[in-house]
């Protein structure tokens, strides 16, 4: 009985924070089903998201403000599967060294065991901070 709670419990986990509860889509990063690296073939998500986490664009520190509304909103959507970007039901994403893009498709478009998250999970005004929170502990370059 107990075994039969916990995997429910891990079930509901999973499709409330790794995706929308709706059917899985075959990813368009050019992955196949089993694994997460690849070059993406095709966005796919018309207002594409770039690197926006940093004042300057290259080098400089990231504004703390935007990192930290960024942690509040991964914490929120992500942190149930990747908690502080650990390994848990998802995978560690900690250096990773991904491009934003790259992590936008993920995001967007799901892949693997991963599915997407939509817009009206994780807005697109609020995926900008969650790249520069990403940076900051390395999955994102």
């Amino acid at each position: 009985m107990r075994t039969l709670r916990l995997i429910a419990f891990l079930t509901l986990a999973c499709l409330l924070g790794c995706g929308d509860g709706e059917t899985e889509t075959t990813p368009t990063d050019g992955t196949s089903s089993g694994g997460e690296t690849g070059t993406p073939t095709d966005s796919g998500t018309g207002g594409q998201v770039t690197d926006t986490g940093t004042a300057g664009g290259g080098g400089a520190e990231p504004d703390p403000q935007l990192v930290a509304a960024g942690q509040a909103s991964f914490d929120r959507v992500c942190g149930t599967c990747h908690p502080g970007g650990d390994e848990d039901i998802g995978p560690s994403i900690k250096d990773k060294h991904l491009t934003a893009e790259r992590v936008t498709e993920q995001i967007r478009n799901g892949s693997g065991r991963m599915r997407p998250i939509p817009v009206r999970r994780l807005s697109d005004e609020d995926l900008p901070g969650v790249l520069a929170y990403l940076r900051t502990i390395g999955t994102v370059q």
